[in-house]
């Protein structure tokens, strides 16, 4: 339960808001019922509203530790012409650059 005087600032808060809704949009523009209506309607919104607990604030970041993986520097990563040619013998062929235009064009 929030203390008496947060209430009753954010119900104040709540009401200036719809009334200034109320001078900028229904004023002038709408039937006399149908601006009473939100009158009565906005008043028991801004008793309500206040009342609700919504979490305004973003929840609380956690922060995970991530252990580190270091790489192997004994392996070597550079590849021979040969070993590229091996590759395409596997089955993995890369598309020719006319191949490509047609892919995405």
């Amino acid at each position: 339960m929030k203390p008496l005087l947060l209430y009753l600032f954010e119900t104040l808060c709540c009401s200036g808001m719809f009334l200034l809704l109320y001078r900028l949009l229904v004023v002038g523009r709408v039937n006399f019922t149908a601006a009473r209506c939100y009158l009565v309607i906005t008043m028991w919104l801004s008793v309500v509203i206040p009342a609700l607990e919504l979490p305004l604030y973003p929840a609380e970041t956690l922060y995970l530790t991530v252990p580190l993986i270091e790489a192997d520097t004994t392996q070597n990563v550079a590849a021979t012409a040969a070993e590229v040619v091996a590759t395409e013998e596997v089955g993995l062929k890369l598309p020719t650059t006319e191949e490509a235009m047609r892919l995405f064009y």
